[in-house]
């Protein structure tokens, strides 16, 4: 068997297992597809946006310390990160969710993000329930105030944007079905090659060539059902081997004359 690989080899398995590749290219995609569609996950979102006044107590101080407040916001998302804040905001959660969500859950849950360099902290939520991700939201804009007045002695947590009424959020693997259809083409076109390696049948000159025998000659494919060519019949292999005979002996004699 030749395992070997060449572009001419490659051509020759990709036109003659065509079809096969197409089968398997488009079978795993729709089965890409169909997992996709199984695995789809809908989320709710909801956010909510925090002004964390460090210094500042009025509209014309935080204007004027802004830039020295947005350096302090990076060590207050620090201390939220941790499994500690969110079981402290579970016991702040109304009772009907307090037991059925966990600290682990809640910081897979929430998103905290700084807005453009500034302090205001913007609270992204992404639950399985509308109820529990508004609930999160609301939450939060409540108990930061207090969390960081006794951790940090900031002066205020202002709500700059009110916790939003929670929107699906749809989220899917949009390149499976293309990765599953490349691994279709693959498939496709190695069962074909395989076949191809296996086929020991000798079809060409070239298959006869490989095994380093000399070639005296080649029949021409004769066609056994006569062609109607105006008002006679042919022949059409042997017709195109014999007119192409003619013009070649034809030729012969006007050259040796």
């Amino acid at each position: 068997m030749d395992f070997s690989f060449s572009l001419e080899k490659i051509i020759k398995v990709v036109k003659r297992f065509f079809l096969l590749i197409i089968v398997f290219a488009v079978a795993f995609y729709a089965l890409g597809y169909y997992i996709t569609l199984k695995k789809t996950n809908v989320s709710y979102y909801s956010y909510t946006d925090l002004y964390i006044h460090t210094t500042s107590s009025s509209v014309e101080d935080y204007v004027k310390y802004m830039d020295s407040e947005a350096r302090y916001v990076d060590t207050y998302l620090l201390t939220i990160d941790t499994y500690k804040f969110y079981e402290e905001l579970r016991q702040q959660l109304p009772e009907k969710w307090r037991d059925k969500v966990s600290a682990g859950y809640l910081k897979g849950a929430v998103s905290p993000s700084i807005r453009e360099e500034s302090a205001i902290v913007r609270f992204s939520v992404y639950t399985n329930d509308p109820d529990l991700s508004k609930t999160i939201a609301t939450t939060l804009s409540l108990y930061m105030d207090d969390y960081l007045f006794n951790n940090f002695r900031v002066n205020s947590v202002q709500v700059v944007e009110s916790p939003r009424p929670p929107i699906p959020s749809v989220t899917q693997n949009r390149y499976f079905s293309i990765i599953l259809a490349v691994v279709g083409i693959l498939a496709g076109f190695s069962i074909g090659y395989i076949k191809e390696i296996n086929d020991i049948r000798i079809r060409t000159v070239a298959d006869i060539e490989r095994y380093k025998i000399p070639v005296l000659g080649v029949v021409p494919a004769f066609s056994s059902s006569p062609v109607k060519k105006g008002k006679k019949y042919a022949y059409g292999g042997y017709d195109t081997y014999s007119n192409a005979s003619a013009k070649l002996e034809a030729a012969d004699k006007k050259n040796k004359k």
